[in-house]
């Protein structure tokens, strides 16, 4: 009886160490438990303390989002408490999050505006430091119910994207900022200023827009002089987008100068006018006018204080709709009314970009590629792109190794429990894997594995085929087991 218990624990330890014994039919994925630090307010110091405690994550939403409702469920415990604790805040309940690069932009609900300037502003910032913890997220912007904030009661000094400062008594850093307001009799134009702003770029191939934050110097805080700054900005080429297209000059086809209208019912709109030679200046540089009209209202929108949307006019044209074409698979037509371009009219245009790892001659190399944010943390979207192969919008150019694109439907399942993601394709991959030579079945084998391990938390993977478990496909790889990330082939 000795001898079979230990002979059973052998080959216990012996079997691969896999979350789900079969292969996952759809996709089905258990929460990920780990630890989360918040930041508070400490109590009558205006410097920020932290409490660490585990939560569940679920798998394919972004871990911003049970933050932050973590966050706003804390009630203070006498050491630390929550700024606006006495408002009931919570998220937007449209687009509550946007994720593009290392921007996290957050939506409130309009119970945020029942705060004070300073208490907003503190709010702003223990949640970026709760935000920021991972590493992953850099920059935070904050709007309300889709609509950019500001420091000053008089809505001309921006509240801007916010990153992350753990030391800083935040009572002090407000009094600073706002020390740059405007006074009731000062001039506008001589209040000079410097904030970090969400810049949208074109994506390659006019696929969508791709956010970059930097610091930029405001000569002064007119309205004139704001828009212009962004006009500037947004027509340097990107610092650190490698799969956006830089804009023209766009200061240099004004008709006008920009200006702020009111809109019925609160706020503001930016009115832009820029002469015909625009359009033109735009097409050579591979960027469609709906792209291009995505870019700045969303640019605008996310910094300009009360900025209800943009109005447009290029040549004779008063930009009442737009029709998306080339690759970006949106609404036929969107429709403005009274001009008006919203934020949320560009929503789908928003793009986060995913790691793929291909073929360079005899090593791999990671790509970028541009995916519709809302979709970029779903495992299917990573799985489903590499297997689609290399685009001419990728970062850089690269072999995809299995020679014909797939589809959705060759993903049988996806299923993801603790760190293991197990993936069961159709028979066609499998038929892909063994048209290879076994060299080449390697290098597609850790193409693939170190694509998954891009995800958040995965570091194993396993494979099934047409719900099967392989042993040896082209001869170069044995397929059964868990595969871990390769650093090592990757250049």
């Amino acid at each position: 009886m000795r001898r079979l218990t230990t002979i059973i624990i052998a080959i216990l330890l012996f079997l691969p160490l896999s979350g789900f014994a079969d292969a996952p039919t759809g996709d089905v994925s258990e929460p990920v438990i780990k630890s989360a630090v918040f930041y508070y307010c400490k109590t009558g110091t205006g410097y920020l303390g932290s409490i660490a405690k585990n939560l569940s994550f679920p798998v394919g939403r972004l871990d911003a989002e049970t933050l932050i409702r973590e966050w706003l469920n804390f009630d203070g415990d006498g050491l630390l408490s929550r700024p606006g604790s006495g408002a009931a805040l919570s998220l937007a309940a449209s687009q509550p999050l946007e994720l593009s690069g290392s921007t996290l932009t957050v939506n409130l609900s309009s119970s945020a505006l029942q705060l004070d300037k300073s208490e907003l502003y503190a709010l702003c910032q223990c949640l970026t430091n709760t935000l920021t913890e991972s590493g992953s997220i850099k920059y935070v912007n904050f709007i309300v119910e889709g609509h950019p904030l500001s420091i000053d009661i008089r809505g001309l000094l921006p509240l801007g994207a916010f990153s992350r400062s753990v030391g800083t008594n935040v009572e002090s850093a407000y009094e600073i900022l706002a020390s740059r307001r405007v006074s009731a009799d000062g001039s506008a134009e001589s209040q000079s200023f410097d904030k970090s702003i969400t810049l949208y770029y074109p994506a390659l191939y006019s696929r969508g827009i791709l956010a970059e934050t930097r610091s930029v110097s405001f000569a002064g805080q007119s309205a004139q002089q704001v828009l212009n700054t962004i006009l500037s900005e947004i027509s340097k080429s990107a610092q650190t987008l490698s799969c956006a297209i830089p804009l023209p000059s766009l200061t240099s086809f004004l008709a006008a100068v920009p200006s702020l209208a009111p809109v019925s019912g609160g706020g503001v709109k930016a009115c832009f006018s820029f002469t015909e030679p625009l359009n033109t200046a735009l097409s050579q540089q591979g960027v469609t006018r709906s792209v291009f009209l995505a870019s700045l209202c969303y640019t605008v929108c996310t910094f300009y204080p009360e900025a209800m949307g943009i109005d447009v006019t290029i040549g004779e044209t008063h930009i009442s709709n737009v029709s998306p074409s080339g690759v970006f698979d949106g609404e036929s037509r969107i429709d403005f009314t009274d001009y008006l371009q919203q934020r949320r009219s560009y929503s789908g245009f928003l793009m986060n970009t995913i790691s793929l790892y291909y073929i360079e001659d005899d090593h791999l190399t990671e790509i970028m590629r541009p995916v519709q944010q809302s979709a970029a943390a779903l495992p299917r979207t990573t799985a489903l792109e590499w297997l689609r192969g290399a685009a001419p919008y990728d970062s850089k150019s690269a072999v995809y190794p299995l020679g014909a694109a797939f589809y959705d439907s060759d993903i049988i399942g996806i299923s993801i429990s603790g760190e293991l993601l197990t993936i069961n394709f159709s028979s066609a991959v499998k038929n892909a894997f063994l048209s290879l030579d076994s060299q080449r079945e390697r290098l597609a084998c850790y193409a693939l594995v170190n694509t998954l391990c891009s995800l958040p938390n995965v570091r194993r993977v396993q494979f099934y085929f047409a719900n099967s478990d392989e042993g040896e496909l082209a001869g170069g790889v044995y397929w059964g087991g868990d595969f871990w990330l390769n650093p090592g082939i990757v250049r």
